[in-house]
């Protein structure tokens, strides 16, 4: 038996046999799965712009709304150039790039490939752009990197060999410290830091460093005396450069393989990202567990209370579970009535559901790609130069679309002009 709480007509202890709380206990998880109504996928777009921040009423502000956008986007890998030119303006308005680094330089954030890259075939230095990086709270790396149980990357050869077992040997060490202790050329410091992020093997203190390898070569700030020409930002005021700590995989292929404590890490992280999770979501997710696995931990959550479980999507097989907080909002979204709003997503966002949550073609993940939803349905998209609309439209309507479609989605930062004397 089991001493608690079960009746709130006498504050004395009372009892239950413990077979007869747990029939209790799955009793009222089956009703309260059974007071939820589906929603549409159309309704559910609308609930996931809105509770990811991309629309005008519910974007964010401020530093601690930056965090707050990281916090949602725990985990997820989209290519490099499209964190600040997409992803995090989206969410953040004015979006400024140098609030970011104050929040990597106080240990707030991180920025890591987590998938690393398992060959070190030859590479053209530059393309760091397309590299899947996801940037996250600094706390939950460790629980990121334990949950994904990947293999390190091989050991790279050459030059970025030698400074990466620099860094390996010495610690956390300042570009200027790299160059000097290898006594090998700046630009080849640069080529080999470009190379070992694209790994997955280094990090740094702040997203400066990442930037400045972004940028292509004949833009990047030299090495000397600044001159009026010269844009980007110094790799040598970066910070310092440090190794991606990977907890060595385990030798098991089932469940002993996987931490209890990282599941439940990942398991809460993308349900703060979606609101609801099943399986047929987390299809763009890379290096997650096995569905199976994280399927326990969200059954165990729901058990204990803290989540909801049932069917909250309407057209997808499987179980699924949400948040309390999301469910109150699914209900708003439900009897809201449509108001012709038109969201425009970039294809490398967690926002690109199309083939997944909505029907149609799958739009590539590449930050070259663009879509914009009506309502909640697709009603365009943008491939390149190429403009498709998906959605029969009026001549006043499909304007709207495409004028917001091809509109460029971060304003340029404006150029200083000379004064004419």
């Amino acid at each position: 038996a089991l001493r608690g709480h079960y009746r709130a007509a006498t504050d004395q202890p009372q009892w239950c046999d413990r077979r007869l709380l747990a029939r209790i206990h799955r009793y009222t998880i089956k009703r309260l799965r059974q007071e939820i109504e589906a929603v549409p996928g159309t309704v559910f777009m609308r609930f996931l712009l809105a509770w990811q921040h991309t629309t005008a009423t519910t974007r964010l502000h401020g530093p601690e709304g930056l965090f707050e956008a990281i916090v949602q986007l725990s985990g997820f890998e989209a290519p490099a150039a499209a964190w600040e030119a997409h992803l995090l303006p989206a969410r953040v308005g004015p979006y400024q790039s140098a609030v970011l680094d104050q929040l990597l330089a106080a240990g707030r954030c991180s920025w890591l490939r987590l998938t690393p890259k398992q060959t070190c075939a030859p590479r053209t230095a530059g393309t760091l752009k397309n590299t899947p990086i996801a940037v996250m709270p600094r706390a939950e790396t460790g629980a990121w990197l334990t949950a994904m149980a990947s293999a390190a990357a091989t050991e790279p050869q050459g030059v970025a060999g030698v400074v990466w077992r620099h860094i390996a040997e010495n610690g956390a060490s300042f570009f200027d410290d790299i160059v000097s202790d290898t006594n090998i050329l700046r630009t080849e410091c640069e080529n080999s830091l470009d190379e070992l992020a694209a790994l997955g093997l280094v990090t740094c203190d702040s997203f400066a460093g990442l930037r400045s390898l972004l940028l292509p070569a004949a833009r990047r700030t030299p090495f000397g005396p600044r001159t009026r020409r010269t844009t980007g930002s110094a790799i040598e005021a970066a910070g310092r450069w440090d190794r991606v700590r990977r907890p060595p995989k385990p030798a098991g292929d089932g469940v002993d393989a996987y931490d209890e404590s990282a599941l439940e890490s990942v398991a809460r992280a993308l349900l703060r990202r979606y609101g609801v999770a099943f399986r047929a979501l987390l299809e763009r997710e890379s290096g997650l567990p096995p569905w199976r696995y994280l399927l326990w931990t969200l059954r165990r959550l729901e058990a204990q209370g803290e989540i909801r479980g049932g069917r909250f999507v309407a057209g997808f097989s499987g179980e699924q579970f949400a948040l309390p907080e999301a469910v109150t909002a699914l209900r708003q979204h439900r009897k809201a009535a449509s108001d012709g709003r038109i969201d425009v997503i970039n294809a490398a966002d967690p926002l690109n559901l199309v083939g997944i949550v909505l029907p149609g073609v799958r739009v590539p993940a590449v930050a070259q790609n663009r879509i914009a939803y009506l309502d909640g349905e697709v009603a365009a998209v943008r491939t390149g130069d190429d403009f498709r609309l998906l959605k029969t439209l009026d001549s006043g309507a499909a304007l709207r679309v495409r004028t917001a479609l091809l509109k460029p989605s971060v304003a340029p930062a404006p150029t200083m002009r000379r004064r004419r004397r």
